[in-house]
C-alpha cells in the first residue's frame, strides 16, 4: 500500500504552525524533554487525522502515532533544517509506519491465524516510551 500523497499530507501539512519548530527539534536533538511535550501537543491531532486516513482501527492509529512520535524523539538530531520540511519528515514517518502497520494487519488476515501479541507488545512498549518522555517533560526537560 503506498501511503505517501502529497495531496493527503498537504492536506494536513498546511494546518500546522510551523513558527518555532526547528527551534524544537534542535533542543529535542539535544534530549530536551520539554520541547518534546511542545512538538507532541503541537503535531498529534493532525497526525493522528493524516494516520487516521489509513485503513487501520483506532488502536492502530493511536499505536502509529505512537511510534511515529517516538521515531522522531530517537532520531530529532537528523531532522531536516527548515521547519516545512521537518514536518514533512515528521509525517513521512508517520505514513511509513502507518503502511507497515497495515501491511502487517493484512498479512495476519491472510495467514488467517491468530494474530500473535508481538504487535500488542510493541505498542505497549512503545505506550511506556512515550508516557515516560512526556511525563519527566515537566522537570528539568534535559534529562533523557
Amino acid at each position: 500500500m503506498t501511503f505517501r500523497t502529497n495531496r493527503t499530507q498537504s492536506r494536513h501539512v498546511n494546518h500546522v504552525n510551523t513558527n518555532g519548530l526547528a527551534a524544537l527539534m534542535i533542543r529535542i536533538a539535544r534530549a530536551d524533554r520539554a520541547a518534546f511535550a511542545r512538538l507532541h501537543a503541537q503535531l498529534r491531532p493532525g497526525l493522528v487525522a493524516y494516520v487516521a486516513t489509513v485503513p487501520l482501527d483506532p488502536a492502530d492509529v493511536a499505536a502509529v502515532t505512537n511510534a511515529a512520535f517516538i521515531e522522531v524523539w530517537r532520531l530529532a538530531g537528523r531532522s531536516p533544517e527548515r521547519e516545512t520540511d521537518a514536518v514533512g519528515w515528521i509525517y513521512a514517518i508517520a505514513a511509513r509506519r502507518a503502511g507497515d502497520r497495515w501491511a502487517a494487519r493484512m498479512a495476519i488476515a491472510l495467514e488467517k491465524e491468530q494474530p500473535m501479541d508481538l504487535l500488542a507488545t510493541f505498542d505497549r512498549q512503545t505506550q511506556i516510551e512515550l508516557d515516560t518522555l512526556l511525563a519527566r517533560s515537566a522537570g528539568t526537560g534535559h534529562e533523557r
